[in-house]
Formats: structure tokens, sequence, C-alpha cells
């Protein structure tokens, strides 16, 4: 005979077991419908005329976009110069180099 405490602990074990859905189990149980099911997708979009990929956008160069790649072609402050025998630090900091100045030694 089975004791009031040991009796609510399996209806809670059986009742937990019941409720939560095996979601990993089913995955790997139906692996192997995953192909054919995308398959038949591509196919019922093909023949409703849908297109397997979307269109892939044009690409227009902006008047923005020359000006970023100028002004990473020249990031270089001292570019084409020799470096100046004084120089403010808070030029180098503004233009986020400071760091990079500091490792050359200028």
């Amino acid at each position: 005979m089975q004791t009031d405490n040991e009796l609510l602990k399996t209806l809670a074990n059986q009742t937990d077991k019941e409720e939560t859905p095996d979601i990993k189990g089913f995955i790997v149980r139906n692996f192997k419908y995953w192909p054919i099911l995308l398959i038949l997708m591509q196919g019922v979009k093909w023949v409703l005329g849908i297109p397997l990929y979307p269109p892939e956008p044009v690409g227009v160069w902006t008047a923005a976009d020359q000006n970023m790649h100028l002004a990473g072609e020249n990031a270089d402050r001292h570019q084409g110069n020799w470096p100046p025998s004084h120089d403010w630090e808070g030029n180098a900091a503004g233009r986020g180099t400071w760091g990079e100045e500091q490792w050359r030694d200028w």
C-alpha cells in the first residue's frame, strides 16, 4: 500500500510526462521527411509561378558611399607626409588613430 506522499509523487510524475510534448523526439523521428517536404514546397512554388529565390536588389553607388570609400582610403593623416615634430594629440584622438600613432611612436 502506498502512502499519500508516494501516491502524490507518482501522480505528479505521470502528469508531467503527459503534459510536456517531446519536441526533440518528434524532430528526430520525422527528420527523414524534411527533404521530401522541401522538394514538394519548391515544386508547388514553381507550379504557381512564385520565384524560388527572391530577386537581388540592384546596387546603387551614392555620394555617401563615395565619401565613405575615400575616407577609408585615406585613414592615415600622415599618408604621403612626414609626421610633424610637434603635434597635438587631440588631432589623432579625434580621428580615432591615437592608439595606432602611439604604437608607431609618432
